[in-house]
């Protein structure tokens, strides 16, 4: 079974993700952010934001909290997830 955790953001808006992945890339989306804008303000490139992303590498503690801070949620939000159970 796959769980399903569902965020509200500070504005109200909601998301879904299974993955620190889909975690990333959803709330960059409910942050009305692009990858490209997202990137920059992480001060990183934004080849690796995509890989963040797309799950092919996974941010090191310290990217996590600027990756948190950029998107304007919790830590938790992107590492308390439980996949699959």
């Amino acid at each position: 079974m796959i769980v399903e955790i569902t965020i509200k953001m500070k504005n109200g808006e909601e998301f879904k993700y299974n993955s620190q992945a889909e975690a990333i890339k959803n709330a960059r989306i409910a942050a009305g952010l692009s990858q490209e804008q997202a990137a920059e303000k992480a001060g990183i490139k934004v080849q690796s934001w995509q890989k963040y992303e797309y799950g092919q590498r996974t941010p090191k503690d310290d990217m996590l909290e600027r990756i948190a801070s950029v998107l304007g949620v919790d830590i938790d939000v992107l590492t308390k997830f439980t996949g699959k159970i």
